[in-house]
């Protein structure tokens, strides 16, 4: 890794970490709040663990947004290349993507030591090894970092291309769910292995066009 290339991914990843910081706590806060406030019995079913993760979504999907729309030309202003972007932006977007799935799931074995927090997942579709639904769950969350990065640099180029990055991602992010149940009737698999797959596949894609999208950019001065 060149020098280049350490400075762009350093400075993304440090930026992603306070924005990481910022949302673990408000959203540990309002999490406990809404059960102080409601009670636990009625929200039995919305654990600490579930909602995070979905949650990281949404968050990874705003930061890619961010990144790939207000910080491209700012990286370019440190003689970064487009390529070297594309890459920092990815190894940043998976470092942060990591370290937040580690964050919630720490953080929820505290949670639950709280005799009011929900207990049941929200979210039972992915019927796997433990393991294995945490690594799809962490690569749906490197999905939409990818795919709010593909969005902001589309919407950077022009609007159409920031048009299609957003019908991308709604399609990309309906359908692993709607064809799991074939993918795990064909392989005999457990629910969500369809998941695993379509994500991966579609993860690769992505990445794909956030190339794409970033390899000929023309820099707003």
């Amino acid at each position: 890794m060149n020098n280049r290339l350490k400075l762009a991914t350093s400075h993304l990843t440090w930026a992603g970490m306070t924005g990481l910081l910022w949302y673990i706590s408000i959203f540990t806060v309002i999490y406990i709040a809404i059960f102080l406030i409601f009670g636990g019995a009625e929200l039995d079913e919305m654990s600490y663990l579930s909602i995070g993760l979905n949650a990281n979504r949404v968050f990874m999907l705003v930061m890619g947004i961010i990144v790939g729309g207000a910080y491209i030309a700012w990286t370019f202003s440190l003689s970064v290349t487009r390529k070297q972007f594309y890459k920092a932006n990815l190894l940043s977007g998976l470092f942060i993507t990591i370290l937040l799935t580690g964050a919630i799931l720490l953080l929820s074995l505290l949670v639950n030591l709280l005799p009011f927090v929900g207990t049941e997942p929200i979210d039972d579709s992915l019927d796997m090894h433990p393991v294995l639904n945490i690594i799809t769950a962490t690569l749906q969350t490197f999905m939409a970092y990818i795919a709010g990065a593909l969005i902001g640099t589309g919407f950077y180029r022009n609007g159409w291309a920031g048009t299609l990055g957003i019908i991308i991602t709604v399609i990309f992010f309906s359908v692993p769910g709607m064809v799991d149940p074939y993918i795990v009737d064909i392989l005999n698999s457990s629910a969500g292995f369809g998941v695993l797959i379509v994500t991966i596949l579609f993860t690769l894609i992505l990445a794909t066009l956030h190339y794409v999208f970033t390899r000929d950019i023309v820099i707003k001065l």
